[in-house]
């Protein structure tokens, strides 16, 4: 009786792992339990990640429609049909037009360039000794300006070209020729040419040896700098024959309003200038807008595509905004140009890629050119007017791409809807641990209670099997 009485109130079993103690599937069991739960979870992921592929494809699209916007609105840019290109024939100048310039043809003849003016000193025996100590140098020009440095920290003729070459007020600049025998020579250069540039004189105060050397100019009784080759001259043109233009410079910019002149060699005869509107920037435009187009265009039917064999639709199959979408840029499209010869989008070679069939366009570039070059106002009217083409599409794209937009305001919702299934996800969840840490718990107590009851059939089998032999 004492061992049965301790036995009966012994404490129930530790349990290892989940079923060792009474050898049932205790654990396959929770698992498959926990599974069926889950399964919800899974579909709300599932949920969640067909929202996401939503978002992002109409990211990509937002992204497309924002370059398409930028693309209409270079259509609306003056500078787009304003450009003026130049176009020369002959010798002597090239030219470049800004979008200021009005069309017409001149005729321009290079009559005289614009030089600098060279002067030459004396012979110098050496390039590093010193000419005497201190000194500066003051220089004048033939508009009256002066300007004066420094020279009392290196006399030698390097330090002098150095001095010179340091200052750029001084409207000069030095070099130094050798001639092979000992003797260097310092060179002096008009910084700009023409003849209000030109050196009128040199004067050294402060250091004799150089004020022999250097000085120049009214008031110098015998001088040692000489003029190299001519004077310095202004350029000279004759534009139609009679007009002419004279500049200190070989790059004139105010004889022609908008047209720079660049003038490169005297000519003869004159040659002609034809000033005509440049259309590069407005096929440029347009081609970019197709391009654009296009890249929506295609985005848009890949990502609302059905396959009927599969009977599967794509991320943004009957998307009702992404549909709104693409009507207002098809509407957008629908400009016209009431009694121009240019009156439609096809008349410029704009037409719908029949043969794509995902509403793209395509580009005739020869019946581009031919309407650019032709008729350029209607092109202007066309694709510039208050209706046109760039006006309708920077107003479509702006209510599709603004704040409180269509595409703002379907993103706003699926990250609504998204947001709120983790909500749903994360409550699920958490009653879901709780629910299999009860089951545990109980299966843990049915496990080890099982363990006990089968500890005690054996206790008591091996005490009845003991009882029957000692009675037998």
């Amino acid at each position: 009786m004492a061992t049965t009485s301790s036995t009966s109130s012994a404490a129930l079993p530790a349990v290892s792992s989940l079923g060792s103690g009474s050898n049932l599937p205790l654990q396959d069991i929770l698992d498959k339990l926990q599974a069926n739960e889950e399964v919800a979870l899974t579909n709300i992921q599932t949920q969640q990640s067909e929202i996401q592929s939503k978002i992002t494809a109409y990211g990509t699209i937002q992204s497309a429609i924002s370059t398409l916007q930028t693309a209409a609105k270079a259509l609306t840019s003056a500078d787009t049909y304003n450009a003026a290109k130049a176009v020369v024939t002959g010798d002597g100048f090239t030219a470049t037009a800004q979008s200021s310039a009005i069309t017409g043809t001149y005729s321009i003849q290079v009559d005289a360039l614009a030089t600098a003016e060279t002067l030459k000193t004396g012979a110098f025996s050496s390039r590093t000794d010193a000419n005497g100590t201190g000194g500066s140098l003051t220089v004048t020009l033939a508009d009256g300006t002066t300007a004066s440095v420094d020279l009392s920290s290196d006399t030698s003729l390097n330090g002098v070209a150095s001095a010179i070459n340091g200052n750029s007020k001084l409207g000069i600049k030095a070099s130094i020729i050798n001639d092979g025998s000992g003797n260097s020579y310092l060179m002096i250069t008009s910084s700009a040419t023409g003849t209000k540039a030109a050196v009128t004189g040199l004067n050294v105060t402060g250091n004799a040896t150089l004020a022999t050397a250097l000085n120049y100019g009214s008031g110098v009784t015998s001088s040692n700098v000489s003029r190299v080759g001519d004077p310095a001259t202004d350029a000279q043109i004759t534009i139609n024959g009679s007009i002419v233009v004279t500049s200190a410079s070989n790059t004139v910019d105010s004889a022609i309003d908008g047209i720079t002149l660049t003038l490169n060699e005297v000519t003869d005869t004159a040659g002609s200038l034809r000033i005509t509107t440049d259309t590069t920037a407005q096929a440029t435009a347009i081609q970019s807008f197709v391009t654009a187009y296009n890249t929506v265009a295609s985005l848009i039917s890949t990502a609302t595509a059905y396959d009927t064999t599969s009977e599967s639709g794509s991320v943004l199959t009957g998307d009702s905004t992404v549909r709104t979408i693409q009507q207002s840029l098809a509407a957008a499209l629908r400009v016209t140009n009431s009694g121009g010869d240019i009156a439609s989008l096809a008349d410029l070679g704009i037409t719908t890629d029949a043969d794509a069939k995902n509403g793209t366009l395509k580009l005739d570039v020869n019946v581009m050119t031919e309407a650019l070059v032709n008729h350029p106002d209607d092109v202007k009217t066309l694709l510039f007017g208050t209706s046109g083409l760039g006006a309708t599409f920077t107003t479509s794209t702006t209510s599709i791409l603004q704040t409180g937009g269509l595409i703002d305001n379907r993103t706003d919702g699926l990250q609504s809807t998204y947001d709120s299934l983790q909500d749903t996800y994360d409550s699920r969840k958490d009653r879901i641990d709780a629910d299999i840490a009860t089951m545990r718990a109980q299966f843990v107590a049915l496990d080890a209670f099982v363990a006990q009851m089968n500890s005690t059939s054996s206790y008591l089998t091996q005490q009845f099997e003991a009882l029957t032999k000692s009675t037998s």
